[in-house]
């Protein structure tokens, strides 16, 4: 799902302790996670869409299976154990600190018969192509998981692609939370006398009536024709709602005749 993921945060440190203090015998390594970012218009996040995601990562070698090639032998840096004992003299006297082995990467093996195809790397840069389904009512910021699709690692497990979305403001549907915005100019003969207006909104074309003497600000509301709310399951839980701001153009430059008319109301108002 979307949302900041703490695990995300931490998951980094593994390496870092991993190489430091030596990785667990045995322990699976991980390839890197990868991220990358789309872009969404409100339309998109309305009704959902699904978008092609092309980018490039270190995949799994097919040949060798991501072993990098075939028959092993005990790594002849760590013995076979994967990870090498250091004794460093410090002020506080002489430590003892175990690290993962450089020769090996922690495999404890070394390959004999190295990949053709990887040169005994396990993993080969490709251009990946994936599809990811945006739910509708997305949120900028909101990151989505697809597991498998980061990069490999030698004998490992490949890392996650992330997809961070980015929404794009539109020219005329300005979204407010879950609610859509829109700004209506009206002439001011329409806001002074009144008249029937069709409106584009994203969902539909709607009539709307305009009473005479409607102000500047004039907010006429329709329920549920806004964005989606999804709840933190993921489930949809409703829409807020469209909202429709009157504006009222006000003339720079008037005719003779328009002036003429304008006198003629100030001066029986």
């Amino acid at each position: 799902g979307g949302g900041f993921n703490p695990n995300d945060f931490f998951s980094g440190f593994g390496d870092i302790f991993g190489d430091m203090f030596g990785r667990r015998p045995g322990a699976q390594r991980r390839g890197q996670d990868i991220r990358v970012q789309i872009q969404l218009n409100i339309l998109d996040i309305l009704t959902g869409v699904r978008k092609k995601i092309r980018y490039n990562r270190n995949a799994k070698c097919d040949p060798c299976q991501g072993q990098g090639g075939h028959n092993f032998q005990a790594c002849s840096f760590c013995g076979g154990s994967g990870q090498k004992t250091t004794i460093a003299n410090t002020p506080f006297g002489r430590v003892q600190q175990s690290v993962t082995c450089p020769t090996c990467s922690g495999r404890g093996q070394q390959i004999k018969d190295k990949c053709r195809s990887c040169s005994g790397q396990g993993v080969k840069p490709v251009e990946e192509v994936v599809e990811v389904d945006i739910p509708p009512g997305a949120v900028g910021g909101m990151q989505m998981a697809v597991p498998g699709k980061g990069h490999g690692v030698q004998a490992g497990v490949e890392g996650d692609l992330h997809v961070l979305i980015q929404e794009l403001e539109h020219e005329t549907y300005k979204r407010d939370g879950h609610n859509i915005n829109i700004d209506y100019w009206l002439d001011i003969h329409q806001a002074v006398l009144g008249s029937r207006i069709q409106v584009e909104t994203p969902q539909k074309n709607i009539e709307l009536y305009i009473p005479s003497g409607t102000e500047w600000g004039k907010v006429f509301t329709y329920q549920s024709l806004g964005v989606p709310v999804i709840d933190g399951h993921g489930h949809q839980r409703g829409r807020g709602d469209l909202k429709i701001i009157i504006k009222i153009k006000i003339p720079k430059i008037l005719s003779g005749e328009q002036r003429e008319i304008f006198e003629k109301l100030k001066e029986v108002s």
